[in-house]
Parts: C-alpha cells; sequence; structure tokens
C-alpha cells in the first residue's frame, strides 16, 4: 500500500535538492524589518531579503513613525514593486513595538526579522529552514558578523553547529550567545507567548530570553550569515543616555530567575556583572569624547552597585580575568580608574585623528 507523504518528508526532501543546486521550497516565511529615518540603506537590506534561495518569502516594512520623507517614500516604492513586500506606516513606539506590530500581521509559518540597515548572506534562511525541519526544533539560530568598510569581522566566536539542549541553551545564553532577534529563524508558535518589550532598548535580549527558556533544544548553525553593519549612530554605537538603564534592568531581572540555580548560577552573575562592567566602560567612551551628564551619572550609578558586589566579582568563575580586574577598579577606585581610562582614549583618539 503506497504511503502518503507527509508534510515533514516534503520539507525534508526540498532540503536535499539544495544541496544540488536548486531553491529551497517550502513553508512562508515572513521577514519582518521595522524601519526608522533609514530609507538610505533599504534598497541593499530588502534587496538582500528578496535575493534568498528559498521560497516564499514576504518582506513586512513596518515603517515606525518616520519623519525623513525620502524613507517613506522609498518604504512605498519597494512595496509598490514587489508582490512579495507590504509596507505598515505606524506611529513612533520603538524596535519592539514595530516588530510586534509586523508579528500581528505576519502570516509565515516561520518568523524572522533584519534591522533596516543591515543585510543577510543569500543562503540565510535555506540554511535555517533545513536546519529547522531537519532536526525538529523550533529556533534555529545562524551567526553575526559585523561589516565594517566593506569588511566582515566576527562578532563573537561561533559555537559549533548543531543541537544545543537544556540546561546548556541557558548557559551559552548567559555567556552572550543567541542575544539577537536578527540571526534566529523561529517557528510561529514560540511567539504564542513572547513578545518584544516596547519602549526599551535590549528588546532582543528579553524576547530570546522569554523564547529559549521554554526550548528544549535549538539548532545553532556556526556560519555567520547575518551582516550587521558597522555605522555611526545606531543604538550600538550612540552616547550613552539614560535608556541603557534597560540592559541593567534586563539582566538583573535574568539573574534573579537563577541566581540559586546549581548549573547556571554562575554564568547568570556573568551576564549581570558583565553588563555593568561594560556599561561602565561605555560611559567612559562618552566621557572621553566631551563632557556628558548623562554618562557621568549612570558610571556614579554602575560603580555604586559594584562596590556593593564586590563579593561577587571575585567569585564569579565565568567572569575572565580582565574583566574581573576592570570591574573591582570601578568598584574600589572609580575617580582614579575612570581619570586613567578617559586620558588614554583621548591621548588614542588623537594619535588615530
Amino acid at each position: 500500500m503506497a504511503l502518503m507523504a507527509t508534510a515533514s518528508t516534503v520539507r525534508t526532501t526540498a532540503c536535499t535538492r539544495r544541496a544540488n543546486g536548486e531553491m529551497t521550497r517550502g513553508d512562508l516565511i515572513s521577514v519582518i524589518v521595522p524601519v526608522y529615518n533609514s530609507g538610505e540603506y533599504l534598497d541593499r537590506c530588502v534587496g538582500s531579503i528578496l535575493s534568498q534561495d528559498y521560497s516564499p518569502i514576504e518582506v513586512l516594512i513596518v515603517d515606525d513613525g518616520s519623519t525623513d520623507p525620502a524613507t517613506i517614500e522609498k518604504c512605498d516604492f519597494l512595496a509598490a514593486n514587489s508582490p512579495n513586500v507590504f509596507v505598515f506606516h505606524i506611529t513612533n513606539g520603538g524596535a519592539g513595538a514595530a516588530r510586534n506590530f509586523g508579528l500581528r500581521h505576519a502570516k509565515g509559518r516561520y518568523i524572522a526579522f533584519v534591522d533596516s540597515d543591515d543585510e543577510i548572506a543569500t543562503g540565510m534562511y535555506s540554511s535555517l529552514y533545513c536546519d529547522l525541519i531537519g532536526h525538529d526544533v523550533k529556533l534555529a539560530a545562524g551567526g553575526i558578523a559585523i561589516e565594517d568598510n566593506g569588511r566582515l569581522i566576527n562578532k563573537l566566536k561561533p559555537l559549533p553547529s548543531g543541537v544545543y539542549r537544556q540546561p546548556d541553551i541557558m548557559h551559552h545564553f548567559f555567556l552572550g550567545h543567541w542575544h539577537s532577534a536578527c540571526t534566529n529563524l523561529y517557528e510561529r508558535s514560540v511567539f504564542d507567548t513572547a513578545r518584544f518589550p516596547e519602549g526599551e532598548i535590549n528588546e532582543d535580549y528579553v524576547l530570546n530570553y522569554l523564547i529559549l527558556r521554554e526550548q528544549q533544544a535549538i539548532y545553532n548553525n556556526s556560519q555567520a550569515y547575518y551582516h550587521y553593519i558597522r555605522r555611526e549612530g545606531s543604538n550600538t554605537s550612540a552616547a550613552v543616555s539614560p535608556r541603557f538603564k534597560d540592559w541593567l534592568k534586563h539582566t538583573e531581572s535574568v539573574y534573579d530567575d537563577f541566581k540559586d540555580n546549581a548549573y547556571l548560577g554562575d554564568a547568570a552573575c556573568y551576564q549581570y556583572l558583565f553588563s555593568y562592567i561594560t556599561l561602565g566602560n561605555v560611559c567612559l567612551l562618552t566621557l572621553a569624547r566631551g563632557a556628558s551628564s548623562d554618562a557621568d551619572e549612570l558610571y556614579r550609578s554602575v560603580t555604586k552597585m559594584l562596590m556593593a558586589n564586590r563579593a561577587q566579582i571575585s567569585a564569579c568563575k565565568s567572569l575572565s580575568a580582565r574583566h574581573r580586574l576592570y570591574g573591582m577598579l570601578m568598584a574600589v577606585c572609580p575617580g582614579l580608574y575612570r581619570t586613567i581610562v578617559t586620558a588614554v582614549l583621548r591621548i588614542k583618539s588623537h594619535l588615530h585623528n
């Protein structure tokens, strides 16, 4: 008796054909692209999505209240000239709100995100799709590289490709992996109980924490498919502001959830301390460029917290010797550390110019 092919069998066959150079065809992938005054980069961004060797794909451009007429015009132009591109103009609410809006309007069985000033490699979604269905998981993560003046630099040493299970999923998350939503392909069902926080930065971290803690297994693909384009003025290169406290709030909340966990407590402590130590140094980078009341206030808050947690800085096994030194110096002699670091940064900047 002939057996009817299951949907899984059909999708797996499509992935097998891809090895022979054919386009992978499977379930609809919805790619959500939040946009705010970044129209000059949209052609390359959307072009890299439409050039994927996977079909079908829909692109949901969510214009997050752009004030730049050229950006609004570009969004409309792209939608008018491709049947697979759809545009939505909404009131400004930040990237988290724009992505949540896109989730409500996405029709795909699988969901992906791309920031409007970045690009993706041609084989990203065909590879991650095959990883998902081939290993029966709901999240497949790819790598990320920084593109700086046309040169790609690995942002984080990738983990080996393969299936990861709990509690190792959370262990690696706490040590810095899988924080970006843009590197991943998600099965739609994971969003039944998870959304981006709105009105806050560091929204990717929160979303992936909520999703990853519920997964018994995920697949990690070590290839750096996502290309983060380094530009001045982005959230990651902007001067310190009070909004950076969101990062501290998020890591502290997660640490509270896991600090008593025998296996994961140390890694969670690392992430908590690392966020403060890193932000302290970012404050000093801002101060080296000139006076900043926001950076000054935040640096004082960071060093006060580190002073109160000196014992944790010493005891955290996951913290590198370098970051332990930074943390202790900020905790014990914050003024001296600030003077030395800002002076060194100013000298480096002067020599570079």
